[in-house]
C-alpha cells in the first residue's frame, strides 16, 4: 500500500525528496555504463583501444574509498610505506627471436627509471604482507610506460568485484582473514603474495598479474604478463615460505628484533654507498588467436611456465636513492603506456580485465587529488618511526654487521664498525626527530585512524588484485 500511496498520492510524510535524491547519482551512473556496455558489446576480446576516460560502474567498487582515504590522510591510499631508487633501463639485444619485436622495446634503447618498492599495506617492514615495485621510465612528469607490481604470480581476485569482497573481510581484521582462509581460492591467492621479513626489496619477485597487450611491429597481437627479478636470479626467492599462520597472523615474529623500517634502511644504506643493484625486466607472451576465451585475462591464474617462459626484455639499474620528498611526489599509472602495450578494457563487474581496466582511471584520479594536495598544503609531515638504538647496537655487536640487514652492507674497504656507527647515528636521529614531531603528528592523528580500518582493508583488496600505488 505504502509504494501504491507513493505512486498515485502524494504524501510528505512517506515520499522526502531528500531521500530520493541519494539515488540519483547511482540511476545516471548505471545508465552510463549500460550505454558503454552496448556500445562496446560486439568487440573482440583481442581489440585495443583507449576506453571510457569518465567515471563507470566498475570504478565505484573502491574508487571512492580510495579517495576518501587519500583525502583523510593526504599519504597515498596503499603502498604508502616503501622506498624509491633512481637509475637507468637499457633494453637488452632481442636474441633469437624469443619474443615479438616491439618499436618500444627497441634493442640498445635506454631509459631513465624511478623505481619504488613498498608494503602493500603494513607499517612494519617485518610483518607478513605483499611488496609492490613501480616502475616509471622516466624522471620527468610525464611518463611513457608505468608498470606496477606486486609479490605473487597471481592475484587474489580475479574481478573488481571480488576486490570489494576482499576489502570488506581484510577490514575485518583476524576473523575476516580467517573467512578468506576457508575459501580456498581467496586463500592461495592470499598466501602466494605473502612475504614475511625479506632480506631486502631487491631479492624478492614482482609480478604485473594483470593482463596487458603488445602489439608487435609485424602487428601480430599477443596478450603479455611481465616480472621484475632479481638479477642474477637467486636459487629462492626471500621471505618465504610462508603458511596459514601467516595468513591470519601478519604481526612481525616474537623472535624478530630489526627495527620497523629495515626494508627502507637497507636499499638506502647500501645504495648511498658504493653498490648498486641490477634486475631484469621480464615478460610472457600468448599470441592471440581466434577462439581464445576470455580466461586468458583471469588475474588470479598464471600461465604455463612450459608453455609461455619468462625471456629477458631489459635490464635495470639502481644508482642512488631518491629524497624522501623526491618519492613521496612520484605518482604512477599503468594509463602512462603506448597504446600498443595498452590495457584490455573491461565489459563488466565479473569481467577478468576490470581490474586493470578500473585501476588506470581510479589511480588517474586519485593521484590527481593527491598532487593538488600536495600543492595546496604541502607535503604531508612524516611521522617518524622511533627505533631503539640500544637494540640495533645489541643486534650488530652480535654479529659484527649492519644491523638492518644480516649482511654486509658496503664494500669491503667499510669496516663493521664504521657501518655500525652509522647505522647507530641514524637512529639517534630519528629518535631525536620523534620528540619534535609528535606535537605535529597529533593533529592529524585522528584523521589517520578514521581511515586507518577501511585503508587496511582496501590495501589488502588492492594487493589482491595486482594494484599498486
Amino acid at each position: 500500500s505504502a509504494l501504491l500511496n507513493l505512486i498515485f498520492v502524494w504524501d510528505d510524510n512517506i515520499f522526502k525528496w531528500q531521500a530520493a535524491a541519494l539515488g540519483v547519482p547511482p540511476v545516471i551512473l548505471g545508465a552510463l555504463h549500460i550505454s558503454f556496455y552496448k556500445s562496446y558489446g560486439s568487440w573482440f576480446s583481442e581489440e585495443v583501444g583507449e576506453g571510457p576516460d569518465g567515471w563507470i560502474l566498475i570504478d565505484l567498487v573502491l574508487g571512492p574509498v580510495l579517495l576518501l582515504r587519500t583525502l583523510l590522510t593526504s599519504r597515498r591510499a596503499t603502498h604508502a610505506q616503501g622506498v624509491a631508487a633512481w637509475g637507468r633501463l637499457v633494453v637488452l639485444p632481442l636474441a633469437d627471436g624469443r619474443y615479438p619485436a616491439h618499436e618500444f622495446f627497441a634493442p640498445g634503447r635506454e631509459f631513465p627509471l624511478q623505481l619504488r618498492f613498498a608494503n602493500a599495506s603494513a607499517a612494519d617492514d617485518a610483518a607478513a604482507d605483499v611488496r609492490g615495485a613501480a616502475l616509471r621510465l622516466s624522471a620527468a612528469d610525464k611518463s611513457p610506460f608505468d608498470l606496477l607490481l606486486n609479490t605473487g604470480a597471481f592475484a587474489q581476485a580475479a574481478n573488481v568485484l571480488e576486490m570489494g569482497i576482499l576489502a570488506i573481510a581484510s577490514a575485518l581484521g583476524r576473523p575476516g582473514l580467517r573467512w578468506l582462509a576457508r575459501q580456498r581460492r581467496f586463500f592461495e591467492g592470499g598466501i602466494a603474495g605473502l612475504r614475511r621479513a625479506p632480506e631486502s626489496y631487491t631479492q624478492l619477485i614482482y609480478y604485473s598479474q594483470t593482463v596487458r597487450f603488445w602489439v608487435a611491429q609485424d602487428n601480430d597481437r599477443y596478450l603479455v604478463r611481465y616480472r621484475l627479478v632479481p638479477w642474477p636470479l637467486p636459487d629462492k626467492e626471500s621471505g618465504l615460505p610462508v603458511s596459514r599462520t601467516d595468513f591470519i597472523d601478519r604481526r612481525r615474529s616474537s623472535r624478530e628484533r630489526r627495527p620497523t623500517d629495515y626494508l627502507r634502511r637497507e636499499l638506502k644504506m647500501r645504495l648511498e654507498g658504493a653498490l648498486s643493484d641490477t634486475l631484469r625486466l621480464q615478460a610472457q607472451f600468448h599470441k592471440i588467436r581466434p577462439g581464445d576465451g576470455i580466461e586468458w585475462y583471469n588475474p588470479a591464474t598464471d600461465w604455463d611456465l612450459g608453455e609461455h617462459p619468462f625471456v629477458d626484455i631489459a635490464e635495470l639499474t639502481l644508482e642512488d636513492v631518491l629524497s624522501e620528498e623526491d618519492a613521496e611526489r612520484l605518482c604512477y599509472n599503468p594509463d602512462n603506456a603506448p597504446s600498443s602495450l595498452g590495457t584490455p578494457i573491461a565489459h563488466g563487474l565479473l569481467d577478468y580485465r576490470s581490474i586493470a581496466d578500473s585501476e588506470r582511471r581510479v589511480m588517474r584520479r586519485v593521484q590527481a587529488l593527491r598532487k593538488w594536495m600536495y600543492q595546496s598544503f604541502g607535503l604531508p609531515s612524516r611521522s617518524p618511526i622511533a627505533v631503539s638504538v640500544s637494540a640495533a647496537a645489541k643486534s650488530s655487536s652480535a654479529t659484527g654487521i649492519c644491523p638492518s640487514r644480516q649482511v654486509r652492507l658496503y664494500s669491503s674497504a667499510s669496516s663493521p664498525a664504521a657501518c655500525r656507527r652509522r647505522a647507530a647515528s641514524e637512529c639517534a636521529s630519528r629518535s631525536n626527530s620523534a620528540s619534535g614531531a609528535a606535537a605535529a603528528a597529533a593533529g592529524s592523528s585522528t584523521c589517520a585512524r578514521s581511515a586507518a580500518t577501511v585503508g587496511r582493508g582496501i590495501g589488502a583488496a588492492f594487493m589482491a588484485g595486482g594494484l599498486s600505488r
